[in-house]
């Protein structure tokens, strides 16, 4: 089973949430977890957080839906990131979200992802020369 995370921006208006569920469910997501940030604005931001067994998921971009394999997204990602370091962070503090209803993270969790990426960032900077 893989575990996904998807981030949309949409207006603001009925429906919507229903509707990004609908999909989720048609593809057989079992959502575990969703974060709904509204400001008063014309769009929220709605967080989900759900589980397949399939390869094959749907990502949102620009709000369209598109069915694509996580091979092929990797496979984009390598595409758009390549020359440049990549690194994957593992979040190991338990509670790292701000707050139930703000999934962004909280200061332990960015202190531990800066720590943890201050070794491979160090690796890729050039070395002080010593004495004249």
């Amino acid at each position: 089973m893989s575990a996904f995370a998807v981030l949309a921006e949409v207006s603001d208006r009925p429906g919507i949430l229903s509707g990004l569920t609908r999909v989720l469910a048609d593809h057989q997501a079992n959502i575990t977890y969703v974060d709904i940030h509204d400001a008063g604005e014309p769009t929220s931001d709605i967080y989900f957080e759900f589980t397949m067994d399939r390869d094959e998921v749907v990502r949102v971009l620009n709000g369209r839906y598109y069915r694509l394999s996580n091979t092929q997204f990797w496979e984009n990602v390598d595409h758009m990131t390549r020359g440049f370091p990549f690194f994957f962070l593992q979040i190991k503090v338990k509670d790292y979200r701000v707050s139930p209803t703000d999934g962004h993270m909280n200061a332990a969790a960015i202190d531990q992802v800066c720590a943890d990426l201050a070794g491979p960032v160090a690796a890729l900077l050039p070395r002080a020369r010593s004495g004249p």
